[in-house]
């Protein structure tokens, strides 16, 4: 039986995954930009660092409120996209 190559995509396909490609990741850029900014606005508002949260709350320093429940998620995806990029 003989093996056949799949079609090689036209140039004009290969450029637009290419433009495709290159504006999901200015998006990624621009979303950890905006994630990393809103974790550092909330580390001044409340003046702890991000890192003691969950301890914070544990000894009374902090409530968890609606925004610190969304600190607490913004943290969270910073920290794992982080790892991810490792």
């Amino acid at each position: 039986m003989a093996t056949t190559k799949p079609p090689t995509p036209s140039l004009q396909s290969q450029t637009d995954q290419l433009l495709a490609d290159h504006a999901a990741v200015v998006r990624y850029i621009e979303f950890m930009r905006t994630l990393q900014a809103r974790v550092l606005a909330y580390e001044a508002q409340f003046g702890i660092p991000s890192s003691e949260i969950h301890e914070a709350i544990d000894d009374g320093r902090l409530r968890e409120t609606f925004d610190v429940t969304k600190w607490i998620m913004d943290f969270e995806m910073l920290s794992q996209a982080k790892l991810l990029e490792q």
